[in-house]
């Protein structure tokens, strides 16, 4: 129940009608025709129950997304160890094999050094047939390559470090020079020393099929900006050594668009693994580059240029 039944709004003095559920505001009819046409209004007695309502509705919706993302978390690393578990039966298996094949061998020969002996403490001694094997065949015929081990340790390791759980979209990957730095959940790279080189930061994850799409903002363009695709297999690309293949835009190269890049532009990469092809449109213009020679189904990621001190660019999806 609502005590105080007058509205004191603009020194209307009336009555109170109704509660605005989208200003949340006690109103009167005066209120209304002014300040709240087409909103929401409920009888000012259920108040309580409707904004609990609204509240109780809105926890619950987000209760079962956290009851569905800790599931996925869940099936996620249970498919994670039963890899692992595959991984390491198969080792110990063929461990095993050889470590069986070599105490069978060491079986024999210790039969073989006993019926020596007794021959020995025979009258009549017979060696002819008494062959021993040598100690040096002992062996697993299995090397632990822990190079191999490691690697697939690392391969885990990337593979956690790049996963997308919470659907944040792509991001720069966070392993780049010291004379970058990142911030916005590692969406924005900035240059923060103007040395000369070019420095080219990839974005995670990557991809090998399906159309991808990323749109990244040209915060401060003070130089070299370069926006495009790699099948780098490496994590870095130093301006020194170029390794893969890189396609895509410049802005020392207008490559067919009428105007030169400026603060605030917005580009949309557009990749198609499956056709090859990549789509780079201005979105201020609508004008667009379409490159038609990507290596298709490949290991491929974005990839960005940057050169001067105080360039800066940041991915908005």
């Amino acid at each position: 129940m609502i005590e105080n039944n007058e509205c004191s709004r603009f020194n209307h003095s009336k009555k109170v009608t109704g509660f605005c559920t989208k200003c949340s505001q006690l109103v009167c009819n005066s209120c209304v025709t002014k300040s709240h046409p087409n909103h929401n209004l409920i009888d000012p007695d259920e108040v309580e129950s409707s904004l609990k309502n609204t509240h109780i509705k809105r926890f619950n919706e987000k209760k079962e997304e956290y009851t569905s993302m800790k599931k996925l978390i869940k099936d996620h690393f249970v498919s994670l160890h039963d890899e692992l578990h595959i991984k390491e039966v198969s080792l110990m298996k063929e461990l095993d094999s050889n470590y069986n094949d070599m105490e069978d061998i060491f079986n024999i020969n210790i039969q073989s050094i006993e019926e020596l002996d007794r021959e020995l403490k025979s009258n009549t001694p017979n060696f002819n047939d008494k062959q021993l094997l040598s100690p040096e065949l002992y062996t697993l015929n299995v090397k632990l390559n822990y190079e191999i081990l490691e690697n697939t340790k690392n391969i885990i390791s990337k593979e956690l470090e790049i996963t997308d759980y919470f659907n944040e979209g792509y991001k720069f990957l966070n392993k780049i020079y010291n004379h970058v730095t990142l911030s916005k959940n590692n969406k924005t790279a900035t240059v923060c020393v103007g040395d000369g080189n070019i420095y080219s930061l990839l974005t995670i994850p990557s991809f090998k099929n399906g159309i991808q799409h990323l749109k990244i903002r040209i915060d401060k363009i003070s130089g070299y900006i370069f926006l495009g695709v790699t099948n780098l297999d490496n994590l870095i690309l130093y301006a020194t050594k170029k390794i893969g293949s890189d396609e895509g835009i410049s802005s020392n190269n207008l490559d067919g668009f009428k105007s030169v890049w400026v603060d605030g532009d917005i580009f949309s990469l557009i990749l198609n693994c499956d056709e090859g092809t990549l789509k780079i449109r201005k979105e201020s213009t609508g004008e667009f580059k379409l490159i038609q020679n990507i290596q298709k189904n490949a290991p491929t990621n974005f990839i960005v240029r940057l050169l001067k001190e105080t360039t800066s660019v940041t991915i908005l999806n």
